[in-house]
């Protein structure tokens, strides 16, 4: 399991951070992005010819895309993003990926939602500090 940065999808808008991420064992693809809100949508509207409506407070967000019967996973996040966003978001994603694979959550199987809820955002915290790093502009 792991990610990569991934900026081949984008053509020419490098603004955007796009990170391709792949789970081994439950075999599930996803990306998430690091961007402002409406660099987001407009990739989304140009990619898959979908219109996406978010709440301006929003900091995150899980989206499945359907594009004829291929299907693309994002989590996308705003530049600043805090902690429990990131938890937030990687919760909806590991929910996904569990229920797509049959397992709802119960008292008898919320130790595999745990496991997977930690290592991803493990995972996706360490992608949004290297990005927030880069960010950073030294004085």
């Amino acid at each position: 399991m792991g990610y990569r940065e991934d900026t081949s999808i984008l053509g020419n808008n490098l603004k955007m951070k796009i990170y391709s991420c792949k789970d081994e064992i439950y075999k599930f693809n996803f990306e998430v992005v690091i961007s402002k809100w409406d660099e987001f949508r407009d990739f989304i509207k140009n990619e898959f010819k979908k219109d996406l409506e978010i709440n301006s407070l929003s900091n995150g967000m899980f989206l499945d895309v359907d594009e004829n019967d291929d299907y693309f996973f994002f989590v996308w996040f705003k530049e600043d993003v805090e902690v429990h966003t990131i938890v937030h978001e990687a919760f909806h994603l590991i929910t996904f990926i569990l229920l797509d694979k049959g397992i709802k959550l119960s008292r008898d199987c919320d130790e595999a939602y745990a496991y997977l809820l930690d290592y991803w955002f493990r995972q996706i915290k360490v992608i949004v500090d290297k990005y927030q790093k880069k960010g950073v502009k030294k004085k």
